[in-house]
């Protein structure tokens, strides 16, 4: 692997990009634990180390119940609109958790790694956009899949990356805008 060629820019976009992820995931432990808590003294020390995907999964679990009518006996109901918008934000997460993932977990190359192999290079070789000419350099990413033999490889250009962490860092803001809508609501009941 070439390392070495690498741009300290492409490691720096990297970076960015857990960076804003750590921040997102701070962002749906507070919404989850708003909306668990209450069930259980001292709930939150579940949600401690918790792997974004388990928030995602148990926040959207979470908030399904309580549109269904579920909710704290002795408190008032839920905010149908804000819960329906909580959600929405969860789910909006997963996409964005699977991109980080790939950049975040993924290896690094500066080529194709199905170069010598033109026929495949053109099934498992994808780029993140479909922008044709690219003017930026073009860097190949892979990750292994669970019980999967090959890897499928993604291209992106730096810009792209730093795309992704603005995106996680918005849906952070968002999410964390929605869960203080959330509570306003509530207060106002």
């Amino acid at each position: 692997m070439a390392m070495a060629e690498l741009p300290d820019e492409l490691f720096t976009a990297v970076g960015r990009v857990s960076a804003c992820s750590a921040y997102l995931e701070d962002v749906l432990r507070f919404v989850v634990s708003s909306h668990t808590t209450g069930f259980v003294s001292h709930g939150a020390v579940i949600l401690e180390g918790q792997s974004m995907d388990w928030l995602i999964g148990n926040g959207v679990a979470v908030l399904d119940s309580r549109l269904r009518g579920w909710h704290i006996v002795g408190e008032p109901p839920e905010p149908l609109d804000e819960v329906r918008q909580l959600r929405s934000l969860l789910k909006a997460a997963e996409p964005v958790k699977n991109a980080r993932n790939l950049i975040v977990h993924g290896t690094w190359n500066p080529r194709c790694c199905w170069e010598p192999f033109p026929e495949k290079a053109a099934i498992w070789c994808k780029p993140r956009s479909t922008t044709p000419n690219r003017s930026s350099q073009v860097f190949h990413v892979s990750r292994s899949r669970y019980r999967q033999l090959a890897s499928l490889e993604e291209a992106w250009t730096i810009a792209e990356v730093l795309a992704v962490a603005t995106e996680i860092e918005d849906l952070a803001e968002r999410l964390s805008d929605a869960q203080e809508a959330y509570e306003i609501a509530i207060e106002a009941e």
